[in-house]
């Protein structure tokens, strides 16, 4: 079993911590890994695309995060590998081949691994990544691997809003009605998230029902509700390689919002109602605040 709290950080001319939680507080809250994040890349220092630009530049990272994460209250964390540049572009191979060298030159016990930063699921089809790209990537970490003698995890946690709410879903099956099928079946067709994932050690798809009411025509056709979230489910877990999980969601709203919280608790119900329990392992976003898990666990503990 294993649980990863995503974690987060900011670059504006230095890097300064987002996440208010310690090491001790991911542990007390029952995280085994942090992610060490910005989201995609935007907030991440960018010096150039050459190797030498994404060797320093994750050397500057690494050792900040060893700093905020690592220690004799350490935790095990991943560290990103940012897609975007802060201009929006793409940071290219042989700035991530750097990256990756940089951060593994950082002694650290704690340092167990690489966070895909890209979320879009059905990236190879927009075009922004190629999967010889992906497939190189891996063989730099296992490289790294070899040279640190000790086993890294590699994550993906893909958003299916990049699918689900990207065009207008149209009656795949035939019947003459839009239904939860037709959603699977818009993803069995989208989504590259199965194709993707022998690259990875887990892969946990975004569901994106606590921020979205709607799917379809970007998140403005159909009712995103709990009986699609449940089918949804059902697809990542029947239909899928055994190493795609899911990714709790949930923000500050859970505070001020019922609906909002019981949206976060859905993740819960819903895996129970496929098989009995929740999965063994699974990726937490939570925004910022370390807090909110606490506050989702004293309405439904299993979250």
């Amino acid at each position: 079993m294993a649980k990863f709290g995503l974690w987060w950080y900011r670059y504006n001319g230095e890097y300064t911590q987002v996440s208010n939680a310690t090491p001790d507080d991911l542990y007390i809250n029952g995280f085994d890994f942090a992610v060490a994040l910005d989201g995609e890349g935007t907030r991440t220092k960018f010096s150039g695309s050459l190797y030498s630009n994404g060797y320093n530049d994750d050397r500057e990272l690494a050792l900040r995060v060893k700093g905020w994460l690592d220690g004799a209250s350490g935790i095990p964390y991943l560290v990103t590998i940012p897609y975007f540049t802060p201009s929006g572009g793409k940071r290219g191979l042989s700035y991530w081949e750097g990256w990756i060298d940089g951060v593994a030159s950082i002694e650290s016990y704690y340092f167990k691994g690489f966070y895909w930063s890209l979320e879009d699921a059905k990236p190879i089809q927009s075009g922004r990544i190629t999967e010889y790209e992906i497939n190189a990537i891996l063989g730099r970490i296992q490289e790294v691997e070899r040279d640190l003698g000790k086993d890294l995890q590699f994550i993906w946690i893909p958003t299916l809003r990049s699918v689900l709410c990207s065009g207008t879903i149209t009656d795949q099956d035939g019947d003459g009605v839009i239904t939860n099928n037709d959603v699977i079946l818009w993803l069995d067709k989208y989504s590259e998230i199965a194709l993707l994932s022998k690259y990875f050690d887990y892969v946990f798809p975004q569901p994106g029902y606590y921020f979205a009411d709607k799917i379809g025509a970007n998140c403005n056709q159909i009712e995103y509700t709990y009986s699609l979230l449940v089918d949804i489910l059902r697809w990542i877990r029947n239909s899928n390689p055994s190493n795609i999980y899911i990714e709790m969601e949930a923000d500050g709203a859970v505070r001020s919002s019922e609906y909002k919280l019981q949206r976060a608790c859905d993740y819960v119900s819903a895996q129970e109602t496929i098989g009995g329990s929740i999965w063994e392992n699974r990726a937490y976003y939570f925004d910022w605040d370390i807090n909110i898990v606490s506050y989702i666990r004293n309405t439904c503990p299993k979250w």
